[in-house]
């Protein structure tokens, strides 16, 4: 029982150091910022293209063989993207420590 009580209170002992070190230098914040703001923007994006497709209730449409059609640049691009995105995220991370 005394070694939970010890991890719990280094790891409230962390936190509060990662805290002051955030209110001291608040570009620490930018990668997570950019995290964030991606995600948000991915799913914003997501669900403006299903409002003016208007498939919130219908089914997508199908080509000849009866397979939804797929754009395949687009994902190509947007997994390129999201792989820089998190490349820069992790060295930043790295970065800090």
């Amino acid at each position: 029982m005394y070694e939970i009580k010890l991890l719990l209170r280094k790891d409230l002992w962390i936190l509060k150091n990662n805290l002051l070190l955030i209110l001291r230098n608040p570009l620490r914040l930018i990668p997570y910022a950019v995290l964030v703001g991606y995600f948000f923007f991915i799913y914003s994006m997501r669900m403006k293209r299903r409002d003016e497709d208007g498939l919130s209730d219908q089914i997508p449409e199908f080509d000849v063989h009866g397979l939804p059609q797929v754009d395949f640049a687009l994902q190509n691009i947007l997994g390129g993207i999201t792989v820089l995105a998190l490349g820069f995220l992790i060295y930043q991370l790295y970065r800090a420590t």
